[in-house]
């Protein structure tokens, strides 16, 4: 199999364990030339030479974080730990992506979001904004988690499901507690928010 990449000797202006991939052959998909420069990477395990995965931009991918399939990393993003994006994941813009977390499907993660943790994004799902999902968190479907929000511990958002704004949601003691959309305490093991929209300054304690 000839190499999708090469890394240059060309190294990050403030971690000098990472060096910028050359392209060595054509990337259809993300219209990548051999030669054009991509982002920076710690060691080939990082990018996967199969599929048209690629980090592009400044992105960082290090440690034994890997990118796979047809997953890409833009920007000034950066997955580390021991995070993993695969299939048609795409990360972007300033997002961070760490810890064991797991991207995959057609999920996006952009702006200053960050996933970190245990949590996996699948399906369309978007985190965006200044989001955190984190913990056991599952975000799945069409659902996304944006603005200012908050989803840890065992949190299943999911269906067509929105969590915005200052919503925060906490697990403690086994017991995840939201505010509803109604007004009224619900308390449940895990959460699971099928169908629903939480927007403006709705605040889940």
């Amino acid at each position: 199999m000839k190499l999708k990449y090469e890394i240059t000797g060309i190294q990050h202006p403030e971690n000098p364990k990472l060096f910028r991939i050359r392209a060595l052959r054509l990337n259809l998909k993300f219209h990548i030339n051999p030669g054009d420069i991509g982002g920076y990477v710690e060691h080939e395990g990082n990018l996967s030479h199969t599929g048209s995965c690629w980090i592009g931009d400044d992105a960082c991918v290090y440690e034994n974080a890997c990118i796979l399939n047809d997953a890409r990393v833009y920007g000034i993003a950066r997955v580390f730990g021991n995070a993993q994006l695969s299939e048609h994941a795409w990360v972007f813009d300033g997002a961070l992506i760490y810890g064991s977390a797991r991207l995959c499907d057609t999920c996006l993660v952009f702006d200053d979001a960050q996933v970190f943790g245990n949590a996996i994004v699948t399906g369309n799902g978007s985190i965006y904004g200044e989001a955190r999902v984190y913990g056991d968190a599952r975000v799945c479907d069409v659902a996304s988690v944006t603005g200012d929000a908050v989803a840890n511990e065992t949190m299943v958002i999911s269906g067509n499901s929105e969590v915005s704004s200052t919503a925060q949601i906490y697990h403690n003691d086994g017991i995840t507690i939201l505010l509803s959309i109604d007004g009224e305490l619900t308390t449940h093991g895990t959460v699971d928010l099928e169908h629903h929209k939480m927007l403006a300054r709705l605040k889940l304690l």
